[in-house]
């Protein structure tokens, strides 16, 4: 038997938890008194609570450099093919043999080039950031 330093209720060493830097090896206060105390700094400050805990989540799932690159080389060599495209798209527009047009949709000057087929390399479809995602979406 102890007592909690909270509540003063003498209670069974089973209803504290364990701390390795206690006296007797159990924390001061009983579970219940740590749930409650844990639970009002929570409530306290819900923001940071939440916040930091997505952080968490990120820091945890966030692939290190190496894997990045090793994702990255990984997608280049199953679909060479659209790298070459892209690629010989962008020479294209360096030299000057294709020029970039607004959006075929909406007119909008800041285009990107569309692939319809990847095997013609040149032949693409220019449209506005907007308009290519919604293309894409309603491809796949």
């Amino acid at each position: 038997m102890k007592p909690c330093r909270v509540c003063g209720q003498e209670k069974p060493l089973d209803d504290f938890y364990r701390a390795a830097g206690g006296a007797d090896g159990y924390q001061h206060r009983c579970k219940v008194c740590t749930r409650a105390a844990r639970k009002a700094r929570y409530y306290a400050d819900v923001g940071h609570s939440r916040e930091a805990e997505r952080t968490r989540i990120r820091e945890r799932w966030k692939p290190t450099k190496e894997r990045r690159l090793a994702i990255v080389r990984r997608y280049h060599e199953r679909n060479a093919h659209k790298n070459h495209a892209r690629q010989a798209v962008r020479f294209a527009l360096k030299t000057g043999k294709l020029v970039r047009q607004p959006c075929e949709v909406c007119g909008l000057a800041d285009s990107q080039a569309h692939h319809p087929d990847y095997s013609r390399k040149l032949e693409v479809r220019w449209l506005c950031r907007k308009h290519h995602w919604e293309l894409h979406r309603k491809t796949a």
